[in-house]
């Protein structure tokens, strides 16, 4: 029977994740081949490579939000005309095969468990929600709360909990994202509103696509070091790619290398 709460997980004593000889295809085409990593609890591994060879790829395998033909199942008759990934290895969170799970299954890793800031910032919100309404949402789909409801009490809560990550991460007067909308803020602030998103569901692993890449050389630093704090306090494990050595030497324990598609 496959375990679905975090404390079965934990059990097994098995990595936080590790990949075993995961290879990638797009279609008939080989993207990463014999990929194998992992991260242990509370650990901070970099991944570093050229642009376009496959990090946010590899990334977006682990999270399953690569189009399959399984996945495009449920959206047209005709997959075959469609551009499929195709995903073998294994991939496992606390020794779970993520690969074998259902999409219910997912719902309860997702964000939750393993959490996932994109690179393109803006990406993460929509538009036409303020900001502080994308918290609600987030802490309302992790309590299970019907039509996404939280109390009044519970609104503040998650407001005073984005607030003090926001702070944490040197954002200015974080207080004014409860009556603003994204395309309000610059690249750089959304950056860092993506994070805190994306930690104040407290999950065990983090999945970071260059989230420093908007900020500038000396904010970098300061949000960087405010994430080691975070991640002493929280005790999540973050993979996360990066393009500068110095980022990858000043926060990670551990760095892989994708270079023509294998790693080093």
């Amino acid at each position: 029977m496959v375990a679905t709460t975090l404390d079965a997980l934990k059990a097994s004593a098995a990595p936080l994740l590790q990949l075993r000889h995961v290879t990638i295809k797009l279609n008939d085409m080989v993207l990463l081949r014999d990929i194998n990593l992992h991260v242990a609890e509370k650990e901070t591994v970099a991944l570093m490579g050229v642009s376009g060879c496959g990090k946010s790829t590899l990334l977006k395998a682990i999270m399953q939000l690569l189009p399959t033909a399984k996945s495009q199942t449920l959206l047209s008759t005709d997959t075959a005309a469609l551009p499929q990934y195709h995903i073998a290895g294994s991939m496992r969170f606390y020794g779970q095969e993520l690969t074998a799970l259902s999409d219910h299954a997912w719902q309860e890793i997702r964000g939750k468990q393993i959490g996932m800031v994109i690179q393109n910032a803006p990406d993460n919100f929509d538009e036409r929600k303020m900001i502080m309404q994308h918290f609600y949402e987030a802490v309302a789909a992790h309590k299970k709360k019907l039509f996404h409801h939280l109390s009044k009490y519970e609104k503040q809560e998650v407001a005073d909990e984005a607030y003090r990550i926001l702070y944490s991460l040197r954002m200015p007067y974080p207080e004014r994202i409860r009556h603003m909308y994204s395309y309000e803020f610059s690249v750089g602030t959304l950056q860092r509103i993506a994070l805190a998103l994306c930690l104040i569901l407290q999950p065990q692993l983090i999945l970071a696509d260059e989230f420093t890449s908007a900020l500038d050389l000396y904010t970098r630093l300061e949000v960087l070091q405010q994430l080691k704090q975070l991640q002493e306090e929280m005790g999540f494990g973050l993979l996360f790619i990066t393009h500068y050595p110095d980022e990858a030497a000043f926060m990670a324990e551990r760095t892989y290398t994708i270079d023509q598609g294998t790693i080093s």
